[in-house]
């Protein structure tokens, strides 16, 4: 999908911090300098279900986006769940609620042509100190997120959506599961798997936002990260340039990844 097209954003802090939906817009539009719209529905700490309320009511933003609007034709709408809820085991009745909110939106998105992209999103950098069971470290973390964005496209798939993950932790795992090869302690402060995060260990950092952005850019265009812009603007002086080459490298390697060609075709 090079040229101009219009990608809605559902979701939350892990879109907005670092402005991830705005470095989609640079590098969508630098891809061949087209009219790329993006709109966001953002609300920190918020969940599918919650968005899928706001959708079902009028007067909202993200009603406004999906249901009554006259700006609805989109060709991708994004949806992130909360960043624990989306590894939370089958029977859980968030999970229930997610998977529900996901179909109901999905449902909403497609009745405007619009086809939908799951933001599988990564884990914390240190695990998850309030789900310890579930959670208790990164690897932990992500291993549940990738099932449970998995388990959530089957679903949307089985009710005849058209769905795609953009596969932003698997992004996240190479850097990380590259140091342990080499034997190196990825949360060390200041390794490259650190600098994924702001300070929380949750929150996508610049790099971690670029990256996110590069995934997510090349889910929806088709087209290979290698040749994208470097991001520009607030927050990216003094990173070593050689830094956004690398992350680009990660995310093509990524988007060539046999283990996620089903979830892009």
């Amino acid at each position: 999908m090079v040229g101009a097209h219009e990608v809605l954003f559902v979701g939350n802090s892990y879109v907005f911090t670092n402005d991830v939906s705005g470095r989609y817009a640079a590098i969508a539009t630098a891809l061949a300098e087209p009219e790329v719209r993006v709109e966001t529905a953002l609300t920190g700490g918020y969940t599918l279900a919650r968005h899928a309320v706001d959708a079902a009511t009028d007067g909202t933003p993200l009603a406004g986006f999906l249901r009554t609007g006259d700006r609805r034709a989109f060709d991708v709408v994004i949806l992130q769940e909360q960043s624990q809820i989306g590894g939370f085991p089958d029977g859980n009745p968030e999970r229930v609620g997610s998977l529900e909110a996901a179909s109901s939106l999905a449902s909403l998105a497609e009745a405007n042509g619009s086809a939908v992209v799951l933001y599988a999103t990564w884990g914390r950098e240190r695990g998850d100190a309030d789900n310890t069971a579930l959670f208790p470290d990164y690897g932990a973390m992500q291993d549940r997120l990738d099932a449970g964005y998995r388990g959530m496209a089957a679903r949307l798939r089985t009710e005849g959506h058209r769905v795609r993950i953009a596969p932003v932790g698997a992004g996240f795992r190479r850097i990380h599961d590259a140091m342990v090869s080499a034997g190196e302690d990825p949360t060390v402060e200041g390794s490259a798997f650190d600098r994924l995060y702001e300070v929380d260990g949750a929150h996508p950092s610049i790099e971690g936002g670029y990256l996110a952005s590069c995934i997510l850019s090349a889910t929806i265009t088709g087209t290979d990260p290698l040749g994208y812009p470097d991001p520009t603007g607030l927050g990216t002086e003094g990173i070593d340039p050689s830094a956004w080459a690398i992350l680009r490298t990660v995310a093509s390697e990524v988007m060539r990844d046999a283990a996620w060609a089903t979830e892009l075709a």
